[in-house]
C-alpha cells in the first residue's frame, strides 16, 4: 500500500454497529466513590444521576470569574450513553474554552471545544461518562454557559465497535 494513502487512513474510523451482539463495558471508576448530584451551579463537580441539570458556569446568569479551571464529570448507568444540551453558551471568542471529552478524563478523545457566542447542538457521548472542563484567562468574562443532560439507554442487542480503516488494507 502506498505510504500517502496509509497515511490519509490512519486517521479515518467509522462506526459500526452489530446487530444480535453483546458486550460488557467497565467504568474505570468502579470502586470509587463519587459525590451523587443532579444540578452543579458552580465551579465543577461530579454528575451521576441519570439526568441533570441545569448546570451552570460560576455565577451564572451573570459573568463567570477569571483564571477559572473547572471540571464536570457526568456519570450514567452502565449500558447508557449521555446526551448534553446547551440552553446558551457565551464566552471570550479567543480565549475561554469548554472542551468535552468522550469518556472519564481529559485523556480520552475530545468530542467538542466550543468557545465565543455560538448556539449548540446537541452532543452525545459513546459511553456512560463524560469530561468538561472549563478554562478562563485572566481577561475578559461573559455570562458562561447552561446545559442539561440525560442518559439514554443502548439497545441490548446492540454493540458499537469503532473500525480504524487503514487496519482493512
Amino acid at each position: 500500500m502506498h505510504d500517502w494513502f496509509s497515511s490519509y487512513l490512519s486517521d479515518r474510523k467509522q462506526r459500526v454497529v452489530i446487530q444480535g451482539a453483546t458486550s460488557t463495558w467497565k467504568s474505570p471508576l468502579a470502586g470509587v466513590p463519587q459525590v451523587t448530584q443532579g444540578n452543579a451551579a458552580g465551579c465543577g463537580g461530579n454528575l451521576t444521576t441519570p439526568t441533570g441539570g441545569p448546570v451552570t458556569s460560576t455565577n451564572y446568569p451573570s459573568n463567570y470569574g477569571n483564571n477559572e479551571n473547572c471540571e464536570w464529570l457526568i456519570t450514567v448507568p452502565e449500558g447508557s450513553i449521555i446526551r448534553l444540551t446547551f440552553d446558551s453558551f457565551n464566552t471570550e471568542g479567543c480565549c475561554d474554552f469548554l472542551t468535552i471529552y468522550d469518556g472519564a478524563s481529559d485523556s480520552a478523545a475530545v468530542i467538542q471545544t466550543l468557545t465565543g457566542q455560538q448556539s449548540v447542538s446537541p452532543i452525545i457521548s459513546t459511553s456512560n461518562s463524560m469530561f468538561l472542563r472549563f478554562t478562563s484567562d485572566h481577561s475578559i468574562t461573559r455570562q458562561g454557559f447552561q446545559f442539561s443532560y440525560t442518559s439514554l439507554t443502548l439497545p441490548q442487542h446492540a454493540v458499537e465497535v469503532i473500525v480504524d480503516i487503514a487496519d482493512l488494507y
